[in-house]
C-alpha cells in the first residue's frame, strides 16, 4: 500500500474513532487540505506527532503528564482530584473509562448539563 491511500485510510480510522467516541463527524475539519492533512495524522508517525504536539500545546499540564507518563499513571493523577468533584462529573469520568464504549456512554448516560 502507498502513501496516497493514507488520507483514505485516515479517513475511516477518523470516522471510526469519532463514532466510537460518541462524538459528531460535524466535528472534523471542512477547509479540504485541513481535511487531508487531519487524515494522513490519524496514521502512523504523524499520529505520534499530533498526540505530541498537542501534549505540548495543550493549556493542560495532565495531559502533558499523561503524554510524558503513559495513561497509566495519568489515570491515577486525574482520579486523585475526583474526591472534590461533583457526583456527576465522578460518573462521567468512570464511564469515560469504559474501553471502546465508554465514551459514547458518557454522552448517552450521562450527558453534559
Amino acid at each position: 500500500m502507498g502513501y496516497g491511500s493514507w488520507p483514505t485510510l485516515g479517513e475511516v480510522a477518523a470516522d471510526v474513532k469519532m463514532l466510537a467516541r460518541g462524538r459528531d463527524l460535524e466535528d472534523r475539519p471542512d477547509n479540504p487540505l485541513a481535511r487531508v492533512l487531519d487524515n494522513v495524522n490519524q496514521l502512523w508517525a504523524f499520529g505520534i506527532l499530533q498526540d505530541t504536539t498537542t501534549a505540548l500545546t495543550s493549556g493542560s499540564p495532565l495531559t502533558t503528564y499523561q503524554f510524558l507518563t503513559g495513561p497509566a499513571f495519568g489515570d491515577v493523577v486525574e482520579t486523585m482530584t475526583l474526591p472534590g468533584a461533583s457526583a456527576e462529573a465522578q460518573k462521567r469520568y468512570f464511564l469515560r473509562k469504559i474501553p471502546i464504549v465508554g465514551p459514547a456512554l458518557v454522552n448517552t448516560l450521562a450527558p453534559p448539563q
